[in-house]
């Protein structure tokens, strides 16, 4: 099983549910892990709940990629 839904907020931000079955967090019966970060691939905050075998995910985050040699959000260039 694997379901996601996915809003545009506003500019480049999105928020994101996703709901799937999952083999590879046999680790514990019941996690919760928590993320947050403003600079960095995807920045946002997130919620993922695992029920084994069940996994749910909660996110509001930037869909940009993050530049670290120059401190910054990738820019592309038009070729």
């Amino acid at each position: 099983m694997n379901w996601c839904f996915n809003k545009h907020l506003y500019k480049n931000k999105y928020f994101e549910v996703q709901l799937m079955t999952t083999a590879d967090c046999w680790y514990d019966i019941f996690h919760i892990d928590t993320k947050w970060n403003l600079k960095g691939d995807h920045a946002g905050i997130s919620l993922t709940i695992y029920i084994i075998p069940i996994m749910f995910n909660i996110m509001i985050y930037d869909r940009r990629h993050w530049d670290y040699e120059h401190n910054r959000w990738c820019i592309y260039e038009n070729k």
